[in-house]
């Protein structure tokens, strides 16, 4: 771990890099996410350092710890850094681990109805859940329950299950078609999602923990029994940051003709939560 001692003699030798690593620099909470190309220019910056003002202090023999410093430096970030966790099928949350699992994609069945909700029940059993499902449920087990969730209109009519939720109306994108998305996902601490966008209203039902969601505008937080609706191409990006799991129900009612998630190479500046 680097000391205080460490961080002062690189702000001695240079006070720009040690300004950049400095722990009081709040560019520093981002460390995890340095790039390899930001490492190489640190380290370069060093080497450049090294000539001259390095020279100036007669201390040649405190270079090699300086130099240490900062390899301890990008080797930790190397280890921090963490790849962004995306969807597929069958991911490993099905085994109660890390992950993003797609549940179920298929088109909506039938005409939509005037104003569209998605509702979520609970059961006794994933049987149970899987016998009372219509052709726009899907049910499934996770975050120790058993779910029934549903495209329809605003309803009563809870399946035979105990009524959690019902989330809308939906703003739906015009389109020849609609697709159900339903995902699964369990995060960590720390773990995030790449930036991307949906082709669709994407909804957030939280079981348990707590996570943020960054926009464009706002960082929305969230909490174990909250929901939140982000609207069709919004900007944004998932971030658990508490400690302890994160676990969510999600649906993408999305445009048939367009991909359910497009990730953004060159994403915008988002905003954290407070």
């Amino acid at each position: 771990m680097l000391t205080v001692e460490d961080f002062a003699l690189i702000e001695k030798f240079c006070p720009q890099a040690g300004n950049v690593m400095s722990p009081d620099n709040p560019d520093n909470a981002r460390l995890r996410r340095v790039t390899n190309q930001r490492r190489s220019m640190l380290i370069n910056s060093w080497v450049r350092c090294k000539g001259s003002e390095v020279a100036q202090f007669g201390v040649e023999e405190n270079m090699n710890r300086v130099l240490l410093v900062i390899l301890l430096l990008s080797g930790f970030a190397v280890a921090q850094e963490r790849a962004p966790v995306k969807c597929t099928e069958d991911s490993p949350e099905r085994q109660g681990e890390e992950g993003c699992t797609i549940l179920a994609s298929r088109p909506f069945a039938g005409p939509l109805p005037k104003t569209v909700y998605w509702h979520i029940d609970r059961f006794d059993s994933l049987e149970h859940a899987r016998a009372k499902a219509g052709v726009n449920g899907v049910a499934t087990a996770a975050h120790g329950g058993f779910w029934l969730m549903t495209v329809e209109g605003k309803t009563n009519d809870h399946h035979g299950g105990g009524h959690v939720e019902w989330i809308g109306p939906l703003v739906l994108p015009s389109a020849a078609g609609y697709t159900m998305n339903v995902r699964s996902t369990l995060l960590k601490s720390g773990a995030e999602t790449p930036v991307h966008i949906h082709s669709g209203p994407e909804v957030f039902y939280i079981v348990l923990g707590e996570q943020c969601l960054e926009t464009q505008k706002v960082g929305h937080r969230l909490r174990a029994g909250k929901f939140l609706i982000l609207p069709t191409d919004q900007i944004h990006r998932g971030r658990v940051q508490k400690s302890g799991m994160r676990g969510a129900l999600i649906l993408v009612l999305h445009d048939a003709g367009r991909p359910a998630s497009t990730d953004l190479n060159d994403p915008p500046p988002l905003i954290p939560c407070k």
